[in-house]
């Protein structure tokens, strides 16, 4: 199986179920409100603009290793996980200050850019940001909400989605612990590795891997024990990808991430990476490192010095054989899950492919 083009395959199926659902959305929406269809156009626009759709795949493969037949029969759930995801990002987007997202303008900023040219309103440029802003999270409300609609009609067993949504809104309460940790600890002066590592569990293990193939495996009716044996393998490779994407965050080519490169410096975050190079770090780059963390100006030329002060310190060999371990890990829980064969090559490819991902 070449994973490269399986994911291509499977996010062009997805993508084309969003453009349907969305085009049903709209159209329903502009016979309520024109402006808010407008909202909901840019909600399109902006999902399909990228995004690998990782965690609809993910449901489609804890579906095929459980014993589902029919792919099909669970496509609206896939692409519901994929909207609550999304209606997470735009979220988070707000929270981190971040104005891009795929490439093109986040949601919010978007929509303070353009709020007097879209809607005709006569805003100064604080009432436009907060109008971005509040526009934005009504956004993603919105698309939450549409998400677990198309996954509470899904026609199967009413036991079964019930099971499916008691276990989503139980992670999403997980994943708002993994972002309050996130963002407390952007305003600490010191954090271990070990916090870095469980809010890494809670935010992005536990909802971006363990939680999709739970939902696919649920939907096929697969038992709890099954669900458990796919942890073993979504949390540490969901760990090992969140370290790859705070690499990315400092070192990664925003043509390629479709994210501001240094955003996650502008906001201070304390990475795996970061964490581990100030424990390491002497005075003179801890000083450095301080003054740069946190600069919401941060200028491109400054991205490059702390880059440089990372590089310096010499901690990317360390923190790259801790990714290697955790995928070692995912190995050996796959290797002793009995599942379907397709679905195991899969999952299997998809370590190997994370070993190598840049965006």
């Amino acid at each position: 199986m070449d994973i490269k083009k399986e994911l291509i395959t499977i996010k062009s199926q997805i993508d084309q179920g969003i453009e349907e659902i969305f085009d049903e959305v709209i159209s329903q929406t502009k016979q309520q409100d024109e402006r808010m269809a407008k909202v909901v156009m840019y909600l399109r626009d902006i999902i399909l603009a990228g995004g690998k759709r990782a965690r609809p795949m993910l449901v489609l493969q804890g579906y095929k290793a459980a014993g589902g037949k029919d792919s099909q029969k669970i496509m609206r759930a896939a692409i519901g996980i994929e909207l609550i995801h999304v209606s997470l990002l735009v979220h988070d987007d707000i929270m981190d200050r971040d104005d891009m997202r795929h490439g093109v303008n986040a949601i919010h900023a978007h929509f303070a850019a353009h709020a007097n040219k879209t809607f005709g309103t006569n805003l100064d440029d604080d009432q436009a940001a907060h109008f971005g802003v509040s526009t934005g999270i009504n956004a993603g409300v919105y698309c939450y909400a549409l998400g677990v609609e198309l996954i509470s009609s899904t026609e199967l067993d009413p036991d079964i989605i019930t099971r499916v949504i008691t276990n989503i809104q139980k992670t999403i309460r997980q994943t708002g612990l993994g972002q309050f940790q996130d963002i407390i600890m952007g305003h600490l002066d010191q954090v271990s590795e070990k916090e870095v590592l469980a809010m890494y569990k809670n935010k992005t293990a536990r909802y971006s891997f363990e939680n999709p193939l739970h939902v696919g495996a649920i939907l096929a009716g697969s038992d709890d024990d099954f669900c458990t044996q796919l942890s073993s393998y979504a949390l540490p490779l969901g760990i090992a990808f969140q370290m790859q994407d705070d690499i990315l965050g400092i070192y990664g080519d925003q043509q390629k991430t479709g994210k501001s490169v240094g955003s996650d410096i502008a906001e201070g975050k304390q990475t795996y990476l970061v964490v581990k190079a100030y424990a390491k770090a002497n005075q003179s780059q801890k000083k450095k490192l301080d003054s740069l963390l946190g600069k919401q100006d941060i200028t491109q030329q400054e991205v490059e010095s702390f880059r440089d002060v990372i590089s310096e310190i010499g901690v990317g060999t360390q923190v790259q054989e801790e990714m290697d371990n955790h995928l070692n890990d995912a190995y050996k829980a796959l290797d002793k899950i009995n599942m379907e064969a397709q679905a195991k090559e899969f999952l299997g490819n998809l370590i190997t492919y994370q070993k190598t991902r840049s965006h």
